[in-house]
């Protein structure tokens, strides 16, 4: 399957019911941006991402949420904090992909930032992510650092991005964090939404039609989300990195050559990594994903 369009995807959503939060978009001269969320049985970590939302800096802001038809109390947080929300719907859907795009495709905005329930944004991430778009009118997309943090809010590493992603070769989306990344409206409109077929690194293969259609980014060296450790992705590391290798084949963003090797790299590694955090050595397991990430050239 190839990703929808944004026509496609509101075609996809047309039966399912659109409720209004209470937030609206602000009367001021700055353009509207939009944090898109998808959401599953998140009721316990929603609540922290939606307070990070309240407290941006920027004033004019939408936020938007696709549910996919959650039964733990998710959807009791949406509307106790109605206020912060602008539009959002509750249904099943096929996977996260098909979640984000359903949330982006409820956005107005000239530009959007996706998120998952858990990710908390720093104050200033949308305000910065707005500047850096506004004075760079020839970049798509802007992004920054994600800070890693364990179950105790205690800081592991800062997965950084990479200024020059364009024009590296690339093998994962970790030279881009998606967590911090904020993309044009036209971004999406040029190289679609998410394509609902992958099912683990939905947003390399994103970043992999802008990479392939010359769409160049704009880097903010500050951290501009938080973000936990040990999520659905590091959980099923070896799929996920099979997957990164099949879109890196299909987009040719790093030749053969290079990426055979970093694929068996990665496997072998994530079986350590995996097995560290099976004997519970947890903070062991984070020193060893912070070499790994030396290793792979990610810092």
């Amino acid at each position: 399957m190839t990703a929808p369009t944004f026509s496609e995807s509101l075609a996809a959503i047309e039966g399912i019911q659109v409720h209004s939060g209470g937030r609206r978009e602000s009367d001021n001269d700055l353009p509207l941006a939009s944090i898109a969320i998808a959401t599953f049985n998140a009721a316990e970590v929603l609540p922290a991402t939606l307070d990070s939302i309240a407290a941006q800096t920027w004033s004019n802001i939408e936020v938007t949420i696709a549910d996919g038809g959650s039964n733990d109390g998710t959807l009791d947080v949406i509307q106790a904090h109605a206020a912060v929300i602008s539009r959002w719907i509750s249904a099943p859907d096929s996977g996260i992909s098909d979640g984000f795009n359903r949330a982006v495709a409820l956005t107005t905005g000239s530009a959007v930032h996706i998120i998952a329930a858990a990710d908390r944004l720093m104050p200033d991430q949308i305000e910065r992510s707005m500047i850096l778009l506004r004075d760079n009118p020839n970049a798509g997309i802007a992004y920054g650092d994600v800070e890693m943090i364990d179950s105790d809010g205690h800081t592991t590493r800062i997965a950084h991005g990479i200024s020059d992603y364009h024009l590296r070769h690339h093998d994962s989306m970790a030279l881009v964090p998606h967590m911090a990344l904020c993309a044009r409206r036209k971004t999406y409109e040029q190289v679609g939404l998410f394509d609902p077929d992958i099912r683990f690194v939905m947003d390399f293969d994103w970043l992999a039609r802008c990479w392939r259609s010359g769409i160049k980014g704009i880097y903010s060296n500050t951290v501009g989300t938080r973000m936990t450790e040990g999520g659905f992705n590091n959980r099923h590391a070896i799929a996920r990195d099979l997957e990164n290798f099949m879109v890196t084949r299909r987009y040719k963003t790093m030749p053969m050559i290079m990426a055979v090797p970093r694929l068996g790299l990665r496997l072998v590694m994530d079986v350590i990594r995996l097995g560290l955090e099976y004997l519970g050595a947890e903070r062991a397991s984070f020193a060893f994903r912070r070499w790994v990430d030396v290793c792979l050239g990610r810092t």
